[in-house]
């Protein structure tokens, strides 16, 4: 697999489960989740405080 493609994949695992955790604990856990991942703060913005919708982060075909 393409090592851009799996950074893409795992930046969207990381948003989805940032995602999770705003509905569970709130915007601040978000917030210093995706920080402490590497996520930028223009993504974190867009994210967490545009109440924008996303699609979970499709895994790829396993073969």
């Amino acid at each position: 697999m393409d090592k851009e493609l799996r950074a893409d994949l795992l930046k969207a695992q990381i948003v989805d489960v940032a995602l999770v955790l705003k509905q569970m604990l709130g915007v601040e856990e978000a917030v210093e989740y995706l920080y402490r991942n590497g996520i930028g703060e223009d993504t974190i913005k867009r994210v967490l405080h545009a109440g924008m919708h996303r699609a979970p982060a499709e895994s790829p075909p396993l073969h």
